[in-house]
């Protein structure tokens, strides 16, 4: 089957190991899946000779990829035919020792040198899918995937911080869920560099189950950078294209940025003290539920 171009696993719910020696099917056009394994000829490197893999990737099984070392080999950046990437971890539930007995700190440290090293091609147009892992930074290298329409985090329990999105120029949808660590959304605007603008394309934004976020603001230290005449005036202009912003079981988060005021539809779900401290003047759908410490909403509605 050396000949084969295209292997659609997709609907193949139950598969849990791939072929051995993948590698050596140098023709495939088209591999919807591939599993990592623990045996030789089911690791991560037999992608590296797979230079004309298009369309959509989903990795599965990360957890079993040894090191960042056999990671890079995978030469994820040398398919630029590929147009979506789905990378997943196993859905372990933070243990303190992972199963072969790696520390959890150990484990953090793995997850993020593996990820760093699966950077995609510049070319990905579609969509980027991150599940379950470990690690506490994500890698740089997402904001440099300017051509991106989505991208999805979830189960991300330790991440910390984002990666600056908002300079993606095309990028259509955020979807952030189960990021247990996170306490503030600021820094993924970016940093201010030429025109102000950040999230400029984004249209549908949604935070779920982050039950430790706090904050979500335009980093104060960014000010320091902008002329004085640039803030009066308005030119810092973010998320302009929003149309729908969900926020579900978001409990400590006590306000919605300004920016709130774009968006025409928006659904939000949990028990958190909501302040809308600017009017929805394009508003069109507000949906409020479960939200039993609400008391009053903005007149400005």
């Amino acid at each position: 089957m050396r000949s084969l171009r295209h292997l659609d696993l997709s609907e193949c719910y139950s598969l849990s190991k791939m072929p051995i020696k993948m590698g050596q099917m140098i023709e495939l056009r088209t591999l919807s899946k591939f599993i990592v394994g623990e045996k030789t000829g089911e690791h991560i490197d037999e992608l590296n000779g797979l230079k004309h893999l298009s369309g959509e990737l989903k990795l599965t099984r990360l957890e079993f990829v040894k090191d960042s070392t056999e990671a890079k080999e995978a030469d994820l950046a040398s398919k630029p035919n590929l147009s979506s990437l789905l990378l997943s971890w196993g859905k372990f539930s933070v243990p303190c020792i992972h199963r072969d007995g790696m520390q959890q700190e150990e484990m953090k440290m793995k997850s993020e040198r593996v990820l760093d090293c699966l950077r995609p091609h510049v070319n990905l147009n579609q969509k980027l899918a991150i599940l379950a892992c470990q690690g506490v930074v994500l890698p740089s290298w997402m904001s440099l995937l300017r051509n991106l329409r989505e991208i999805q985090l979830f189960e991300c329990w330790n991440c910390e911080t984002l990666p600056p999105l908002g300079q993606l120029p095309r990028l259509q949808v955020l979807s952030i869920s189960g990021a247990h660590s996170l306490k503030c959304i600021g820094e993924f605007y970016g940093e201010v560099v030429g025109h102000l603008k950040r999230f400029p394309a984004l249209e549908d934004l949604r935070l779920h189950r982050m039950p430790n976020l706090e904050k979500w603001e335009f980093p104060s230290s960014m000010h320091h950078f902008l002329a004085f005449e640039s803030i009066l005036s308005g030119e810092i202009e973010n998320l302009t294209a929003l149309k729908s912003l969900e926020i579900v079981d978001c409990y400590e988060l006590k306000s919605i940025p300004d920016e709130i005021r774009k968006s025409h539809r928006t659904r939000i779900v949990g028990d958190f003290q909501l302040i809308m401290n600017s009017s929805c003047r394009s508003l069109l759908v507000l949906r409020i539920e479960l939200c039993d410490s609400l008391t009053s909403v903005s007149e400005g509605l």
